[in-house]
């Protein structure tokens, strides 16, 4: 194994997100503000709160990295959506940047990708195996409005 073992606990996504978000924005002020969508009922995580910190502070940075065009402003949205019936709830990040190309797609999670100049090619290596050593699944899709999402499903309470 890669990582510690988790330290599994359990999380009120709501309370939680606002609080990693304002933080999160606090340390990088200049990049595009982050948007959270109402998510209805708030799930209670259970997951390692600094494996999710990791997580989703890299999906954040690469989303605000890539987000907006040459025509549009960026804009980062971040979901939390509860899935009773699988006992999970899926965390979203959103962003309106030119999306991922469907030849790239494929390899985003091996380790080494990059097409960044300054990038390791291990952010979402290591977020994805985060995730799954929770017992969580991340994935990339894109919207039908062409906006990248990535998705991490969490187990629930």
């Amino acid at each position: 194994m890669l990582f510690r073992s988790p330290n599994t606990v359990q999380i009120d996504a709501s309370t939680w997100l606002e609080d990693f978000v304002t933080e999160y924005s606090a340390a990088s002020p200049e990049a595009a503000d982050i948007e959270i969508i109402g998510t209805g009922d708030t799930p209670q995580l259970l997951f390692d709160e600094t494996h999710l910190r990791q997580i989703l502070t890299n999906l954040l940075d690469n989303a605000r990295r890539h987000a907006g065009t040459e025509t549009t402003d960026p804009e980062v949205q971040l979901q939390c959506i509860a899935d009773a019936e699988a006992d999970s709830a899926l965390i979203q990040v959103i962003d309106n940047g030119p999306g991922i190309d469907s030849a790239e797609e494929a390899m985003i999670f091996e380790p080494f990708y990059t097409t960044a100049q300054q990038g390791s090619g291990l952010g979402l290596y290591i977020s994805k195996d985060l995730a799954e050593i929770n017992n969580g699944v991340l994935d990339y899709t894109r919207g039908a409005d062409r906006r990248s999402c990535f998705s991490l499903r969490v187990p629930t309470a």
